[in-house]
């Protein structure tokens, strides 16, 4: 999906006037790939002419600040945004919440004149099930929602052999 967006751009998008924004909204227990699979693609298109990756905790952040940042900024040397918001809701059990910071949803509603040139917002939890539903059910703050399943046992097999450069034993695959 992030690379379908980013291939569109030119020939849906601005061909049509449509504003070029898409979000996404991953979610799993700790573990299960969200930020390797964000990682990969962003590793995969990083070097491009005008790309700009802006990467937030979102434990530690002012949204606020990050709108106005965004809004002022004039954003004509970069011809693609990626704004990843990592860990909506907390990392552990004594963080968790379902609350969400109101000015992030009026960062995602597009409210403001933010979004200056094509954005792929790609943000993390670990609570989906527990996230204010006003977040992830309402159109326009993310355009996908996806719950991320935990690896296969094959995806784990292959994983290790990669690591270990060899093939594992039957005993080593059973364990």
């Amino acid at each position: 999906h992030f690379r379908k967006f980013r291939d569109k751009i030119d020939t849906v998008y601005k061909r049509r006037g449509l504003l070029a924004k898409r979000s996404f909204l991953l979610g799993s227990s700790p573990g299960c790939g969200k930020s390797s699979l964000i990682n990969k693609f962003i590793t995969e298109i990083k070097d491009e002419e005008g790309m700009c990756i802006i990467r937030i905790d979102s434990s530690n952040i002012d949204y606020d600040g990050v709108l106005t940042a965004l809004t002022l900024s004039k954003q004509d040397k970069i011809s693609f945004l990626i704004l990843v918001i990592e860990d909506i809701g907390g990392t552990s059990l004594h963080e968790r919440s379902n609350r969400v910071d109101g000015a992030l949803l009026n960062m995602r509603d597009g409210n403001q004149d933010v979004f200056k040139v094509p954005t792929l917002v790609i943000a993390t939890t670990n609570y989906l099930d527990l996230l204010d539903k006003t977040l992830t059910n309402r159109p326009g703050r993310f355009d996908y929602v996806y719950e991320v399943p935990p690896p296969k046992d094959s995806e784990l097999i292959w994983l290790m052999e990669q690591f270990l450069e060899r093939q594992m034993t039957p005993e080593e695959k059973t364990a």
